[in-house]
């Protein structure tokens, strides 16, 4: 059985998962990925706890409630599309947003009230995107320079959600809210 994994993310509002999805529609015959994600599963992380023990978890959501009590929401504009890993042979195919000092700021804050409750976090530099498939799966080199012909409206979207999901590998979609964060 696999073990629970949780994650604090900025949520998508609803509007902003359809667009992207409706883009997934565009291009997943362009682009051929082994899986995609569920509109659902849209998200942006803001960190990563693996598997949490409860008491930890409990901690780590006191100080980012702490954290963010009197944050308020914020503009997200998305910017384009990108990979992450091989050039050739990408593992991660996203979108990504315009550069928000908000949203760095808000990482920034759970970030450190993660590692305040005693989680060992990843210390790569924040790189805010939202994974749309996994896995390229075409059987020629893959074309990266193929997306820069696909054009983002750079619609604004409102983020006034941090959420801490749990990870459930065997469902769809596969991330469920456990607890929720209004901003204000």
């Amino acid at each position: 059985m696999n073990q629970a994994h949780f994650f604090f993310a900025a949520t998508l509002p609803p509007e902003a998962r359809e667009y992207i999805h409706n883009l997934k529609e565009e291009v997943e015959d362009r682009f051929l990925f082994k899986r995609w994600v569920h509109p659902q599963d849209y998200h942006i992380t803001l960190a990563f706890l693996g598997n949490a023990p409860e008491p930890m978890r409990e901690q780590a959501v006191s100080f980012v409630n702490e954290a963010l009590r009197d944050q308020k929401s914020f503009p997200l504009r998305l910017a384009q599309l990108g990979t992450f890993g091989k050039k050739e042979d990408p593992r991660i195919f996203w979108c990504g947003l315009e550069q928000n000092p908000e949203l760095a700021a808000i990482q920034k804050q759970v970030y450190h009230s993660c590692i305040q409750a005693g989680f060992t976090l990843e210390k790569r530099p924040f790189k805010p995107h939202i994974t749309m498939a996994r896995k390229y799966a075409g059987s020629q080199p893959f074309e990266s320079d193929k997306l820069e012909q696909i054009s983002i409206d750079g619609t604004e979207y409102t983020i006034d959600t941090v959420t801490l999901y749990q990870t459930h590998s065997n469902s769809t979609p596969k991330y469920k809210a456990v607890h929720t964060i209004i901003l204000q």
